[in-house]
């Protein structure tokens, strides 16, 4: 009995040192807390609040008991809980600074199941019991892809069939930017090498994700006639002037305005173009278009043979 009163005395000590160091601030309202609405989980975040560095060494104080809330009445509160739980380092019985309850605030972020976390320690007499609150992702019913007012190529069957396996369970963020790197290997697989696929830019309550696609649009294709030292000017800065219409070289160039840019596509018009003994040399540049993102102008620059210029086998 005395060892248990000696123990009890040193928790109320220690409960004491705690609410004069740091636990009564958080208990007064600055509750550890991350996670922008479901946002891209990270490990370093900069909307994930830092702890001003301590002068010296952080008091460590035991952890009797930890507590999570807000799964209540989600259909998979049992894997959320396991997930939050797993997710953190501390432990009941462990003694822990603030700065370890940031790493475990930063570690339950980022492991994606939930949009929001907070923590809270609360004194109580056998030490301090840790309130975990989260905002748990909803259940996922649905992807869409958005491609800003335009068509996009992706066929119907591609999203169900890359989603099946995720429909119908708590949305994970780390899954679906998974997911997401799938949907932007069939574009690259395809020759769409420009198109890009981001987000998620909302997520409903009703489990609905939308993704941003950008496939990247031609705004334009230009011909320049290059010198034999591969300049598109002369000596006094004027353009090269070649022989060839531009319509015979856009005769062969099935790419147009408007389009989504396709290397494939591309690389088999460069093909025709050489295909008529016209030029030795076809050199593609793409230009960015200020202002508009994802828009690029394709700039081909053409060697015309004759002339003494003698083409490469």
């Amino acid at each position: 009995m005395a060892a248990s009163r000696n123990e009890l005395s040193r928790h109320q000590r220690l409960s004491r040192a705690i609410r004069g160091a740091w636990l009564l601030p958080l208990v007064c309202g600055a509750t550890l807390s991350a996670g922008p609405a479901l946002a891209q989980p990270k490990t370093t975040d900069s909307t994930t609040p830092a702890l001003a560095p301590a002068a010296t060494a952080e008091p460590k104080v035991l952890i009797s008991e930890v507590v999570v809330r807000g799964t209540e009445g989600h259909p998979e509160r049992e894997r959320l809980d396991l997930a939050v739980y797993g997710a953190m380092a501390t432990r009941p019985g462990s003694r822990v600074t603030r700065s370890e309850l940031q790493g475990d605030l930063s570690a339950i972020y980022a492991a994606g199941w939930v949009a929001d976390v907070r923590i809270q320690p609360v004194d109580s007499t056998p030490g301090v019991q840790l309130v975990v609150t989260v905002v748990p992702n909803p259940v996922l019913t649905k992807v869409e892809l958005d491609g800003v007012g335009r068509k996009i190529k992706i066929p119907s069957t591609l999203i169900p069939n890359t989603f099946a396996a995720d429909y119908g369970k708590t949305l994970n963020l780390n899954a679906l930017q998974s997911r997401i790197v799938e949907l932007q290997r069939w574009y690259i697989d395809q020759g769409y090498s420009l198109a890009r696929i981001s987000g998620p830019t909302r997520v409903s309550p009703a489990g609905v994700v939308q993704l941003l696609v950008k496939e990247g649009n031609v705004a334009g294709v230009n011909v320049q006639f290059l010198n034999k030292e591969g300049e598109s000017v002369n000596d006094k800065g004027k353009p090269i002037k070649g022989k060839t219409k531009p319509w015979v070289v856009m005769r062969e160039i099935s790419i147009k305005p408007g389009d989504p840019f396709n290397r494939r596509q591309l690389e088999e018009g460069i093909k025709r173009l050489y295909g008529t003994g016209l030029f030795c040399d076809v050199k593609v540049t793409l230009r960015p278009v200020d202002g508009k993102s994802g828009k690029v102008t394709i700039v081909l620059g053409l060697l015309e043979s004759g002339d003494g210029i003698v083409c490469a086998d």
